[in-house]
């Protein structure tokens, strides 16, 4: 019976292990930074220049590619920040970009490696929440779940062994 209850256990836990892995994976080859080698950038709109179809507080991620075409979005280091425009031509071996509320191209002319990468995924106004989202305010998030999973990883079938063994309370009180 012990032995049966001991295979379930495992039985159960491999799906949330293997589900574990799995994540782990996906973020190690999909949604690591470039910060830590990985393929994507993460990026909050600021300014108007991509208007209508980009906000400020929109949050982008931006991810690598072979070669970025006319009519991408891009995103690339320039005058000590980080401008997500769409490519309208080339020049010499950069590209020229533009914003989509603005009539002129930029000045700027990024190169192929210099650009960040082409936009993956837009979540509108997400930026806003994600700036709101102080350091204090995530280690009190983190601490909450710390908490609530210890909650609920109570061990019941141990506190019953140590009830049939007499282990428990009643015991330790003298009864």
């Amino acid at each position: 019976m012990r032995s049966a209850r001991i295979a379930l256990r495992i039985v159960c836990r491999v799906p949330a292990l293997l589900l574990l892995i799995a994540l782990v994976a996906g973020w190690f080859f999909l949604f690591r930074p470039a910060s830590l080698g990985g393929p994507v950038s993460y990026l909050i709109v600021s300014g108007s220049s991509m208007e209508p179809g980009m906000s400020s507080g929109d949050f982008v991620i931006v991810r690598k590619g072979e070669g970025y075409q006319a009519g991408e979005t891009i995103a690339y280091p320039a005058s000590g920040g980080i401008v997500i425009h769409r490519i309208v031509g080339e020049d010499a071996g950069a590209y020229v970009t533009q914003g989509d509320n603005s009539d002129t191209p930029d000045f700027w002319r990024p190169t192929s490696d210099e650009v960040l990468g082409r936009q993956w995924v837009r979540l509108p106004y997400a930026g806003h929440i994600i700036m709101h989202l102080t350091p204090t305010l995530l280690a009190a998030i983190a601490g909450a779940v710390a908490a609530f999973s210890v909650l609920l990883r109570r061990d019941a079938p141990a506190n019953e062994r140590r009830k049939r063994r007499g282990w428990g309370m009643g015991r330790l009180a003298g009864r």
